[in-house]
């Protein structure tokens, strides 16, 4: 779930957070249109992380979901993910 507890920022510091959650929007209204059923992410993705998302300047790993991870958790669609070692 989406929460909105925490920002986003880019390597200058500068708060991304709207920027990224209207992607994420963009990309959950392109799915709907396409009458997407399942979708693949990937794991540990600041955006797109399910259990666990990459922050910070050493893309340390923290549990919960990345933006678009979160809006995919509460959209009804089966979701695959997928890890480093998976994908080639």
């Amino acid at each position: 779930m989406l929460a909105g507890e925490a920002s986003v920022r880019n390597r200058h510091g500068r708060d991304v957070s709207e920027e990224l959650i209207a992607g994420a929007r963009a990309a959950m209204d392109a799915l709907v249109r396409a009458r997407v059923q399942a979708v693949i992410v990937k794991e540990a993705s600041p955006s797109c992380g399910l259990a666990k998302a990459q922050v910070g300047r050493r893309r340390q790993a923290e549990s919960g979901a990345g933006v678009f991870g979160a809006m995919l958790l509460d959209s009804g669609w089966f979701l695959i993910p997928t890890t480093r070692s998976q994908v080639r």
